[in-house]
């Protein structure tokens, strides 16, 4: 597939020489705080990336991560991505992460618009959904500035280093993203 491209941003397929810009942002101490995910090794990140170049992202399901390149300095910045479940190809799960420092100029809502139009019309999805801890108050307001409504309220379902926090998931379908006035 080619990169999707957007005013500032490349998505594209990862590379292995994305590997220490991966680490910085997937690594930071901030990143990590709403996420329930730990740290990542060296070899596990490249193992991963490795894999990721080989997904051919127009029929694969699971875990579909296109690197964020900003266009001006080709530096990988963060990721956006899809989760396609085996057993349900008509729907996915959005997800983003952006370094830090990268974070606040709109980046992540530029690539999950332009991942929004993939998902639904090249990968013909019915629906999306995101979701993100009570306390992560800028996927927040970026789910609803996407057009995303939110769905579902987990009580006391995530913990994230020791802590257990709030979940809301959000959606948005097809027909909703096609009427809205995000899409490209």
């Amino acid at each position: 597939m080619n990169a999707i491209i957007t005013e500032r941003l490349i998505l594209r397929r990862p590379k292995e020489t994305d590997l220490k810009d991966f680490l910085a942002y997937r690594n930071d101490a901030e990143n990590l705080k709403f996420q329930p995910i730990q740290p990542i090794n060296e070899e596990t990140a490249l193992s991963f990336l490795k894999k990721q170049m080989l997904i051919d992202e127009e029929k694969e399901t699971g875990w579909v991560m296109f690197a964020l390149e900003l266009k001006d300095t080709h530096q990988m910045i963060g990721e956006v991505g899809i989760y396609i479940s085996p057993d349900d190809k008509s729907t996915s799960d959005l997800g983003w992460s952006v370094f830090k420092d990268e974070q606040g100029k709109g980046y992540a809502a530029e690539a999950a618009s332009a991942l929004l139009d993939y998902a639904f019309k090249l990968r013909r999805l019915n629906r999306v959904t995101a979701s993100c801890v009570s306390t992560n108050t800028a996927s927040l307001q970026l789910m609803k500035r996407l057009g995303m409504h939110r769905e579902v309220d987990r009580t006391h379902h995530q913990y994230i280093n020791g802590i257990c926090y709030d979940e809301y998931i959000y959606a948005i379908s097809c027909e909703e993203w096609s009427a809205s006035d995000y899409p490209s």
